[in-house]
């Protein structure tokens, strides 16, 4: 899923980072919520105090379907001895990936 986010500091609708992680977890079984919280962690999220601010508007909201060739550095694809890998992803090119979104935080987008 990609989320597009514009930030809005001045808006009561506004989201900050750990609100979205909150209402995206209240939405998912006991055991989702953990591999997510798995997922975040390994990611380097923590719920923090600092991460109440700024406050986010969402966007357009695209979902894919990460499957055989998808654009995508996985970790068999990755040598040993090498511990961490980022890499920009263009979604204009994983355009033949995109499913049907479902509403996530009651917005329907």
């Amino acid at each position: 899923m990609a989320v597009e986010l514009f930030e809005d500091n001045g808006s009561e609708s506004g989201m900050s980072l750990n609100d979205l992680v909150r209402r995206s977890e209240a939405r998912f079984s006991d055991e989702t919520a953990r591999l997510f919280r798995d997922r975040l962690l390994a990611g380097g999220y923590v719920e923090r105090k600092e991460y109440d601010l700024p406050l986010f508007e969402t966007g357009r909201v695209r979902c894919y379907d990460v499957r055989d060739g998808f654009p995508a550095i996985t970790r068999a694809d990755v040598p040993q001895g090498v511990t961490r890998v980022r890499y920009i992803l263009d979604l204009n090119v994983a355009q033949t990936f995109l499913v049907p979104k479902i509403p996530i935080w009651g917005s329907g987008t």
